[in-house]
C-alpha cells in the first residue's frame, strides 16, 4: 500500500514538474510573439495572395465549369475557389508548423542558449511539448480566421453553408494534420543543427511541399515520380480530406482509386496519426545522433 502511494506521488511530481517546463516554454514563446504580432500579418496577406493568382488566371482564361468538374471534382459540383483557396491556407499552416521548430532551434543557436537549454535539468520532450503546443495552437488560430478572410472574399456561398460540425471536425482534422509536422520539423531541426544553415533549405523545400500537396490542383494530375512523393506527405491527407468536407473534392483514399473504404476521413486521419508516430521517432533518433556528436565535436553553441 505505501509503494502504491509512493508511485503516485512519485507519478504525480514527475507530472507537475513537467508541466512546469510546458507552460514556461509556452508562455515564453507568447511573449516572444507578442513583441512582433505585426509580423503575424504576413500569414493573413500571403494565403490570400497565393490563392488571387491562379484564381484571377482561371477567370481570365475562361475555363470550362465541366472541365473543372471533372478534373477536380470526380465528375461532381464543387467550388474551385474554395478548392485553392483552403489549399492555400493549409500549405501556409504547414509550412508555419514545419519551420517553426527547426528555426526555433536555429535562433537558439545564433543567440548561444542552445547549448544551456539543452543542457538544463528540464526534460527534452518537456521543452518540445512546450514549444510544439504554443507552434500549433498559434498558427492553428491564424490560419483558421486567414481562411474565413479568403473565403469571404473568393467562396462566400460555400463559407456560409459550412454547418458547426462539419467545422468542428475540420478543426480537428487540421490538429491532428498538424501532428507530423512537429515530428518532421524535429527532423529537419537536426539538419540544421549539422549543417547550419536553414533558410536556404525552406526556400528550396517550401514550393516543393505546395507541388506534391496538390495546392493547385489535384494529385491525380501529378506525374506519378511526383504523385508517389505526394502520398508519403502527411500534410496532402490532411488537406485532401479537409477539402472532401468543404469544397467537393473526393477524399484521399478515392484520390488513390480505393472505393470500397466505409470511413475514408477516418481511415485517412488514423494514417496520419501513423505518420506523426513515425516521424516523432525518426525526429527524435536522429536528432539525437547529430546532438550527441556535435556536442563531442564543436558543441552546439558554435554556429
Amino acid at each position: 500500500m505505501i509503494q502504491i502511494i509512493e508511485k503516485q506521488e512519485s507519478f504525480s511530481y514527475f507530472f507537475k514538474k513537467n508541466l512546469i517546463v510546458v507552460k514556461g516554454v509556452f508562455r515564453q514563446q507568447w511573449q516572444i510573439a507578442k513583441s512582433y504580432l505585426s509580423n503575424t500579418s504576413i500569414a493573413f496577406i500571403v494565403p490570400i495572395v497565393m490563392t488571387a493568382l491562379p484564381l484571377l488566371l482561371i477567370r481570365a482564361v475562361g475555363v470550362d465549369e465541366q472541365l473543372i468538374a471533372a478534373n477536380f471534382f470526380g465528375g461532381h459540383s464543387g467550388s474551385i475557389s474554395g478548392f485553392i483557396a483552403i489549399g492555400s491556407n493549409i500549405w501556409m499552416l504547414m509550412l508555419a508548423i514545419l519551420w517553426d521548430f527547426s528555426t526555433y532551434l536555429r535562433d537558439e543557436q545564433m543567440t548561444g542558449t542552445l547549448e544551456t537549454l539543452l543542457m538544463s535539468p528540464a526534460k527534452r520532450y518537456s521543452i518540445i511539448a512546450g514549444r510544439a503546443s504554443f507552434s500549433i495552437l498559434f498558427n492553428v488560430i491564424i490560419s483558421f480566421f486567414a481562411t474565413i478572410i479568403s473565403l469571404l472574399i473568393f467562396a462566400r456561398d460555400m463559407l456560409f453553408e459550412i454547418g458547426l460540425l462539419p467545422l468542428f471536425l475540420l478543426l480537428v482534422l487540421t490538429v491532428i494534420g498538424c501532428l507530423p509536422m512537429i515530428g518532421l520539423s524535429y527532423f529537419i531541426g537536426a539538419l540544421v543543427l549539422k549543417f547550419k544553415e536553414v533558410y536556404s533549405l525552406v526556400n528550396l523545400l517550401q514550393w516543393f511541399f505546395g507541388l506534391i500537396m496538390g495546392v493547385y490542383v489535384p494529385i491525380t494530375s501529378l506525374p506519378l515520380i511526383v504523385r508517389v512523393f505526394s502520398i508519403m506527405f502527411p500534410a496532402t491527407w490532411s488537406v485532401s480530406d479537409i477539402r472532401a468536407i468543404t469544397a467537393g473534392s473526393p477524399p484521399m483514399l478515392l484520390l488513390l482509386g480505393i472505393k470500397n473504404a466505409g470511413f475514408p476521413i477516418l481511415i485517412s486521419t488514423l494514417i496520419v496519426i501513423g505518420f506523426a508516430i513515425f516521424w516523432g521517432i525518426i525526429g527524435f533518433v536522429v536528432f539525437s545522433k547529430y546532438e550527441l556528436k556535435i556536442k563531442r565535436n564543436e558543441g552546439l553553441s558554435k554556429y
